[in-house]
């Protein structure tokens, strides 16, 4: 045992030697200016949307319409939730309603977004194929 320790600790310092420089904290952050340099961003979050087979869809997006004329958001973060039992279809649309904004914007899911008629994959997919900003 005596002899399992100095091995392991005779190897140490060689070890931290070899690691060079500390790199410092910048080289892992990378700013984005998505405000133009602005220091107040007037975020709109929304949340357990719960799109599914049954929601009117334009009515959906006409509420979601007149929620952004009135907050006037700089961007639009939706946690979660944001279907519960839909198809493609109803993904599709309520991703092309947040592009059509014309805002910045960012999802997260929750537990009902894999609930559905496809793949769990699909969200990947179909976010990939929306406009990036």
């Amino acid at each position: 045992m005596k002899n399992k320790l100095l091995l392991t600790f005779g190897f140490l310092p060689l070890l931290l030697a070899s690691c060079g420089e500390n790199p410092s904290l910048s080289q892992y952050v990378k700013t984005l200016d998505l405000f133009n340099g602005r220091e107040e961003v007037r975020v709109l979050q929304l949340t357990d949307l719960h799109w599914s087979f049954e929601t009117d869809v334009e009515e959906e997006i006409n509420y979601v319409n007149k929620l952004v004329a009135k907050a006037d958001p700089d961007f639009i973060m939706v946690t979660g939730d944001n279907i519960l039992f839909a198809n493609t279809k109803i993904v599709n649309a309520q991703i092309k309603m947040f592009e059509d904004l014309n805002i910045p914007w960012s999802m997260v899911f929750g537990n009902h977004d894999k609930q559905g008629l496809f793949d769990a994959s699909y969200w990947s997919t179909a976010l990939s194929k929306a406009k990036t900003r």
